[in-house]
């Protein structure tokens, strides 16, 4: 409901719905559900576009696929953003794409900062990482590689994540 009712506000501030009364919701130009599938396939079919935002755009065009049924309650969203428990779907997201890279790499720099200063302080130290919302394990595997010099002085590196499906993931991961 707070979903629906947001996307519905968001798109009437974008001009792409009008809203002639209470609770009613037209489009703002006349578009039938065809026309805007075909839109998205053009999308869906531009390479250049696709290879930017590949992961982002298969994981909206199975949530399109979908929709109806999501937003009347007969499928449950996590079923199609993790079917069968797997990660697939949205590990590209956090991972192998130039948004995603940039910042796992500040954040491992930053950590490495951090990790180096301590030791230059201490040389005995160890050092305990929690890592908060760990997810599909993108930041994590460029953290372990960027640590691995490290590793005589990491006592623990905790890995957590709200979803056992994740964590799953991520021991399957460490094991290669």
């Amino acid at each position: 409901g707070p979903w629906l009712a947001s996307s519905l506000e968001a798109l009437v501030q974008r001009g792409l719905l009008v809203q002639p009364g209470p609770g009613l919701y037209a489009p703002a130009a006349a578009m039938s559900a065809t026309a805007l599938r075909q839109d998205w396939d053009r999308v869906m079919a531009d390479g250049q576009a696709l290879a930017q935002h590949r992961a982002h755009c298969l994981l909206v065009d199975a949530v399109l696929a979908v929709l109806p049924d999501i937003l009347s309650g007969q499928v449950q969203t996590t079923s199609v953003l993790f079917p069968d428990a797997s990660v697939a779907a949205v590990e590209g997201i956090y991972k192998n794409n130039r948004l995603s890279d940039y910042y796992n790499e500040v954040l491992a720099e930053s950590l490495l900062a951090e990790a180096d200063a301590r030791l230059q302080r201490d040389p005995a130290a160890r050092l305990r990482i929690f890592e908060i919302g760990a997810g599909t394990g993108g930041t994590s595997a460029l953290l372990f590689d960027r640590l691995a010099p490290q590793a005589a002085h990491i006592g623990e590196y905790v890995y957590s994540d709200l979803s056992n499906a994740f964590l799953l993931h991520a021991q399957q991961q460490c094991r290669r």
